[in-house]
């Protein structure tokens, strides 16, 4: 698992150089925690890099927000905001029942992606 685990964040890592063509800023604490958390849905969902290009590629909003917002928050300085995408797409109402960290922060990503937040938080 662990070694899945660290090949996911590299080839997020890769996804997110090739949007904003710079190298994410890793927050171990907050990957790990996040990680850690929703383990059983990357498992469940068999999370990889062809998932994740794929739903890159679908959703090309979500690398413009990353573009926009990489100098406000931390968040979106770190390839993992690719791996929440992806999972709060797949998982929308269970991710903020588990969320590890402060909330503003998750809200402040499912507005952005354009997902109401009525209801679930």
């Amino acid at each position: 698992m662990l070694q899945d685990i660290d090949k996911l964040l590299t080839d997020a890592s890769k996804i997110y150089k090739s949007i904003t063509g710079q190298d994410p800023i890793f927050n171990s604490k907050l990957d790990n925690k996040i990680i850690n958390t929703y383990s059983n849905l990357f498992q469940k969902d068999e999370i990889n890099l062809d998932k994740l290009q794929d739903w890159i590629s679908k959703n090309p909003f979500f690398g413009e927000m990353i573009k926009k917002k990489r100098n406000q928050s931390i968040l979106y300085q770190d390839s993992i905001v690719i791996v929440l995408g992806w999972l709060i797409s797949n998982n929308t109402i269970l991710v903020p029942k588990m969320w590890p960290e402060d909330m503003n922060c998750l809200e402040d990503l499912y507005i952005n992606m354009g997902i109401s937040t009525y209801g679930i938080f």
